[in-house]
């Protein structure tokens, strides 16, 4: 997003302010449930909605766009020149159809850059947009794992005895449910958000952690330790951090062999009485993780140690 203050705006538009990237936000949630929008005609309408949602934001708040960092602009360029090779590489494609897929795909992702890049929202509005994203892909892999506990046979909603919904590939599914897991433990970690939203916050985290797991894919498996590493080493007050993402792992740790037991059932009846036992286990387990956030959150709300042990304890 932009560097520098935002410009001094009306009330209206400042309550108006966070919509166009709420309206992405909202269509990521979208194709999450349509198979990650993999399919061309999901993607194509999204592309023209985030063009239309670009034209409506010039025409409305021009004043938004702008202030660009040179990074920003570099990435902008770099991206525009490889959508342009990607159109220019139909041409000489074997199968110009998949090419012009490709080229249409990436298109896409410089339509979404931009919007991200360039709309000004305040800091406000950038927590409010990730935690829409978190507690969304939340609600809905849960919503789909009860689905699957409530169907005669859940044989749909695996391969394998691997769960393979909402995107429809095991890998695809690990990576939704972590791409949202980090801002769920990091809006439930920062004193800057209200008290009473930090334990729904730590409960989302506890829920898609969980949810990540049973697709039992070998790429999150190794990749989330090392982005754990990055992430502590990187996001300010990792401490804290630490200390919210203990109940998660603890809570993980009490409850994983019944998620990994879910993949042995083979039948489409036993996969969904083992859907529902896990829906339950998902919805008590989010339930303790809302009591122990709200504890936390208490604390750290009263409790404030000075700046020389807050330096030792995050060297440590």
């Amino acid at each position: 997003m932009p560097d520098g203050p935002p410009p001094a705006l009306p009330t209206w538009a400042r309550l108006a302010q966070p919509l166009p990237l709420l309206a992405a936000v909202a269509l990521f949630l979208l194709w999450a449930g349509s198979a990650g929008g993999y399919f061309p005609h999901v993607w194509y309408a999204g592309g023209i909605f985030l063009s239309a949602v670009i034209l409506v934001a010039l025409l409305g708040w021009r004043g938004l766009f702008g202030g660009i960092s040179r990074p920003t602009a570099v990435a902008l360029l770099a991206l525009a020149g490889f959508t342009v090779w990607s159109y220019l590489s139909i041409g000489w494609a074997d199968v110009q159809g998949d090419a012009w897929d490709g080229a249409g795909q990436t298109a896409l992702y410089l339509i979404v850059f931009t919007l991200f890049a360039l709309w000004r929202v305040p800091v406000s509005g950038a927590l409010a947009l990730l935690g829409t994203f978190a507690l969304g892909v939340a609600l809905l892999g849960f919503l789909t794992i009860v689905a699957a506990g409530r169907a005669e046979d859940a044989g749909g909603y695996f391969i394998r005895g691997r769960f393979i919904d909402p995107i429809g590939y095991v890998n695809g599914d690990a990576a939704l449910f972590v791409l949202a897991f980090w801002p769920a433990l990091f809006l439930a970690s920062r004193r800057e958000l209200p008290t009473y939203l930090r334990p729904l916050f730590l409960a989302a985290a506890g829920v898609l952690l969980q949810l990540a797991l049973l697709p039992q894919s070998r790429g999150a498996v190794f990749a989330f330790p090392l982005v754990l590493l990055v992430y502590l080493a990187l996001v300010p007050g990792r401490v804290r951090t630490a200390v919210f993402a203990l109940p998660v792992g603890l809570v993980l740790a009490a409850v994983y062999p019944r998620l990994l037991d879910l993949g042995d059932n083979r039948s489409g009846a036993d996969l969904a009485a083992g859907s529902s036992s896990v829906a339950k286990t998902m919805a008590v387990s989010a339930a303790l993780l809302v009591a122990v956030g709200a504890g936390l959150a208490l604390v750290d709300r009263r409790v404030d140690f000075s700046a020389p042990v807050r330096r030792i304890a995050e060297r440590a």
